[in-house]
């Protein structure tokens, strides 16, 4: 009687387990944010933005974004991508 009442509740509990019906399937990002308060936005650019970007030996990269670079500092959005 004891093995009925615990196959019992454990078929309840079953019903009860939250089920993931869509897996996340964003990718990874990562934004590279650099500064440089002596450069120039030519010489961001060339020294620290362009070198970032044409980086490809990183693994699970999938691409690098600019996404500016200003007096100051420079943003570059690196996207990995999902590995199965």
């Amino acid at each position: 009687m004891l093995v009925l009442a615990m196959m019992g509740y454990g078929a309840y509990q079953a019903t009860r387990l939250p089920i993931d019906a869509v897996p996340d399937i964003t990718d990874n990002q990562v934004q590279v944010i650099t500064a440089a308060p002596s450069f120039g936005a030519v010489d961001i650019e060339r020294l620290i933005t362009f070198p970032i970007e044409q980086a490809n030996n990183i693994n699970g990269l999938k691409r690098n974004q600019k996404l500016f670079a200003v007096w100051t500092f420079s943003v570059v959005t690196i996207v990995f991508g999902k590995t199965m």
